[in-house]
């Protein structure tokens, strides 16, 4: 028995309406783009976290330079505070992992930015200050040394303070004169502190 194929078309076949598209368009812009935001905040936040670590290294590195300049004085017999090498009274400067004792730059880092940066050597894996003819531009950290006398010349007694600043920021007020309260992560600027005495 022959059949019938009817190739009819309902014509009540529903579909989107203009509106109805428009706003699944909104909702999936709107969703990348609190994801897009998510993830930058997240790399920003992972970038300020990995200068926080390395300026934080840093700081300690300076005290710990400083440190072997009084423990080399002492193994030679000295007290120490060889002059020649660390400031007989309060200053500042700067030192590097080469150098035999805190070099005194002449100006603090508002008025001479540039000595105080420090540039990542690849070949040495680590950070120094650069001779300063070869900086024409601001590095990302600065390192900047403020050693204190607490003591007489009997019984020396040193404060030092290693300040380690990033970023372009503007030095923390009081930072030139050895002062800590206005070095904090928000001004980018952190510190590490040390009293040293003649005491092997």
């Amino acid at each position: 028995m022959p059949y019938h194929i009817s190739n009819k078309i309902s014509k009540n076949v529903a579909g989107f309406s203009i509106g109805e598209t428009l706003l699944a368009m909104f909702v999936l812009t709107m969703g990348i783009l609190i994801l897009v935001a998510y993830i930058s905040r997240n790399i920003r936040i992972a970038s300020d976290t990995q200068n926080i670590i390395i300026a934080t290294e840093l700081a300690q590195e300076g005290v710990e330079l400083m440190r072997n300049v009084r423990d080399n004085h002492l193994a030679i017999s000295g007290n120490g505070f060889d002059p020649s090498q660390f400031p007989p009274a309060s200053g500042y400067g700067r030192i590097d992992y080469d150098d035999t004792g805190i070099t005194t730059t002449g100006n603090q880092p508002s008025v001479t930015p540039s000595n105080y940066y420090l540039l990542y050597n690849v070949a040495a894996k680590r950070y120094s200050h650069a001779p300063l003819w070869s900086l024409p531009v601001q590095q990302l950290f600065s390192r900047y040394i403020y050693v204190k006398s607490l003591g007489t010349s009997s019984a020396p007694i040193f404060k030092v303070t290693s300040f380690v600043y990033w970023n372009g920021a503007v030095i923390p007020p009081n930072m030139e004169s050895g002062l800590t309260s206005s070095c904090t992560i928000i001004q980018k600027c952190v510190y590490a502190e040390v009293e040293f005495t003649s005491w092997k």
